[in-house]
């Protein structure tokens, strides 16, 4: 504050605070990674407000379209474009413009790494083809990364289904998924056998006879061995 007194002299009076300083990591969150996830010429307007919804649940940091081929989405219940950023883009030349230069290109297509397989990049954008078809050969070969996801019978996903098989699956690999809504965290005790559940759940179900119940509630890795692994539990 600053003063004046009757002989024109001033005076400034300082209040000194003390504040605690934040600067380790663990108190300041700063996120390491992230990701967006996008349709190239989408045709249905509810397989793209389906996943927008489904990115949104699952930690997509903004989504994006490229020649949408669609008048009015559909699906969306969450109304994901107040919680996410949402980027149109007209073609191909101007996606390539805007995206994140340093993020890792992954298109999702047949012929690709198997999901099960794939080790997701820190920072990346998922790209997903239309529903009639895929991605163009251009389109490819411009991805650092091509994903498939394994399927019992015909390959071909819907686009909605595959982009959120691919975000759940990145979120189950993901070491620090503990603050997950509606779980206990992984790597908590199992409450039927009681074994540490920190690398799936292959020792679990193996080791008790109601293991199956917890396929629900275990990592990606489960669905691929419940062949093998029920007939273990049995």
């Amino acid at each position: 504050a600053r003063f004046e007194d009757d002989a024109g002299h001033y005076e400034i009076q300082l209040r000194l605070e003390e504040h605690r300083r934040i600067c380790s990591e663990e108190q300041v969150k700063i996120p390491k990674s992230y990701f967006g996830i996008g349709i190239m010429r989408g045709k249905r307007g509810h397989n793209h407000g389906t996943l927008w919804r489904s990115a949104t649940q699952l930690g997509a940091s903004f989504t994006f379209t490229i020649g949408q081929r669609y008048d009015k989405e559909e699906g969306d219940t969450l109304d994901s474009t107040r919680l996410i950023p949402y980027f149109p883009c007209e073609d191909w030349a101007e996606f390539v413009r805007v995206r994140p230069q340093r993020a890792l290109l992954v298109g999702v297509e047949m012929g690709g790494t198997p999901l099960p397989e794939f080790k997701h990049p820190e920072c990346c954008v998922y790209l997903l083809g239309a529903e009639d078809h895929g991605l163009p050969a251009v389109v490819r070969q411009a991805c650092q990364h091509v994903v498939s996801i394994p399927s019992v019978r015909t390959e071909s996903y819907n686009v909605a289904v595959a982009g959120s098989l691919l975000m759940y699956d990145r979120l189950m690999k993901d070491s620090r998924s503990s603050h997950l809504v509606g779980t206990h965290g992984l790597g908590n005790d199992c409450s039927v056998s009681g074994q540490r559940q920190t690398s799936g759940c292959h020792g679990c179900i193996s080791e008790c006879g109601r293991g199956l119940l917890i396929l629900l509630s275990a990592p990606w890795n489960c669905l691929f061995g419940v062949s093998r692994l029920a007939a273990t539990s049995s």
